[in-house]
C-alpha cells in the first residue's frame, strides 16, 4: 500500500466557518498544554493524545479519517470540499479546498491534519492506494545528495560502463541557506526572525517536492530504479563549525524521504547503498582519484568530470550490483529486492 500527502489550501471560507476552524485549532494547542476543559471534538482529542510530548511547539490539528470527508461538488469556487469536524458546530463545517493534484475516487483516505501557514490553513490529506511494484528495469538512476548541489542524479544503464544524462538539482540551495542564516543571526526582532524561519521552512519544503518529483519522473520515463546513498551517521562526524552547521540544516533526510514516497506511489524501487568512497573512486576505471572542490580527476586514466556526477554514477553502479546480487541476475536488473 503506497501513501502520499495531498496539500489542499482553504479557498475563501466564510467568516463563521473560518472562525470555527480557528477556534478548534486554538483549543487544540491549549489541550496539548494541559487544559482538559477546552471545547474540542472528541475524536480530535484522541488524535492529539497520541502527540503528547510536543507541547513546546505549535502542532497541526490532527483529524481521524472517519471524522471528516472530502467530496466533489460542481461549484464555481472550487471542485473539492472537506467537512472539518469542530466541537462548536454539530456535523462540522464544509470548507472549499484547492488540492495541488486531483483526488482520485479509488484512493483510500487516512488520518490527516490541518496546518496553519502564513497564507492561511491547509489540509494535508493523506491518501493511499494499492501499487504493483515494477519488476524489470534498464538500469539505475544514482542520486548523490550534497551541499553544492542538493541532488545530482546520473543514469547508469545495465551493461554499460559509461554514464548518460545527469540532472543537477538545487544548485542555489547553499547560497539560500547562508543568506537566511546570517539574516536570522543579525536580527534582534524575534517576530521577524520567526517569519524568516517560516520562509526557510516553506522554501525547503517546496524545493524538496520539486527535486524529488523531477527525480522520480525521470526514473519512470527511462525505466530506471533509484539508488541513493545511505545517510546513516552523516551528521555525526565533525567537519568543522561551518560545515557542521550546513549539514545539520540541509534537508537531506527530508529529500530522501520525499523521493522514496513518490517512487513508492509509482511502483518504482528505491535502493539504499553504502556511499563510502563514492566521491573518491573513479567511475570509469575504479581507481582512487582526487577531488578538488567541484571537480574530480583520476590520475590513473586521466578521467576528469564533475565530482557530484562521478559520485552519483558510482552510487547507481552499486545499486545495480545490489539488485543483481539479490536476484541472481547476470548483467541486468530483472527483480527488485524483497
Amino acid at each position: 500500500m503506497a501513501r502520499k500527502t495531498v496539500v489542499c489550501r482553504f479557498q475563501k471560507p466564510n467568516k463563521k466557518k473560518l472562525e470555527a476552524v480557528e477556534r478548534e485549532y486554538r483549543n487544540t494547542q491549549k489541550y496539548l498544554q494541559g487544559e482538559d476543559d477546552v471545547d474540542l471534538y472528541s475524536a480530535t482529542k484522541q488524535q492529539m493524545d497520541r502527540r503528547a510530548g510536543n507541547e513546546d511547539n505549535e502542532q497541526p490539528l490532527f483529524i481521524r479519517n472517519d471524522s471528516f470527508e472530502v467530496v466533489e461538488r460542481d461549484t464555481d469556487l472550487t471542485k473539492y470540499w472537506v467537512r472539518v469536524p469542530v466541537a462548536s458546530v454539530y456535523g462540522g463545517v464544509w470548507i472549499p479546498i484547492q488540492p495541488h493534484t486531483d483526488i482520485q475516487s479509488g484512493w483510500d483516505i487516512g488520518d490527516s491534519m490541518i496546518v496553519r501557514k502564513d497564507h492561511g490553513f491547509e489540509l494535508h490529506l493523506v491518501v493511499k492506494k494499492e501499487v504493483e511494484e515494477q519488476e524489470e528495469y534498464d538500469g539505475a538512476l544514482g542520486v548523490d545528495l550534497g551541499l553544492r548541489k542538493l541532488a545530482t542524479a546520473t543514469e547508469c544503464f545495465c551493461g554499460s560502463d559509461t554514464s548518460s544524462k545527469t540532472l543537477c538539482l538545487g544548485s542555489s540551495v547553499e547560497n539560500y541557506f547562508d543568506k537566511y542564516f546570517h539574516l536570522r543571526r543579525n536580527c534582534r526582532d524575534g517576530y521577524v526572525r520567526k517569519r524568516w524561519d517560516g520562509k526557510v521552512a516553506d522554501k525547503t519544503e517546496d524545493l524538496c517536492h520539486q527535486i524529488s518529483r523531477k527525480i522520480v519522473d525521470h526514473a519512470q520515463e527511462n525505466n530506471l530504479f533509484i539508488a541513493v546513498g545511505d545517510l546513516e551517521g552523516i551528521q555525526d562526524k565533525d567537519r568543522g563549525k561551518r560545515m557542521n552547521r550546513k549539514l545539520h540544516h540541509f534537508p537531506h533526510w527530508k529529500l530522501r524521504n520525499y523521493i522514496r514516497y513518490k517512487a513508492d506511489w509509482e511502483g518504482i524501487r528505491v535502493v539504499e547503498v553504502d556511499e563510502a568512497y563514492t566521491s573518491q573512486t573513479c567511475s570509469r576505471c575504479g581507481e582512487k582519484g582526487e577531488r578538488n572542490k567541484g571537480n574530480f580527476q583520476c590520475p590513473e586514466c586521466d578521467y576528469e568530470t564533475d565530482a557530484d556526477k562521478n559520485a552519483s554514477h558510482n552510487i547507481g553502479e552499486r545499486g545495480i550490483g545490489k539488485l543483481n546480487a539479490s536476484s541472481d541476475s547476470e548483467g541486468c536488473v530483472t527483480q527488485p529486492l524483497v
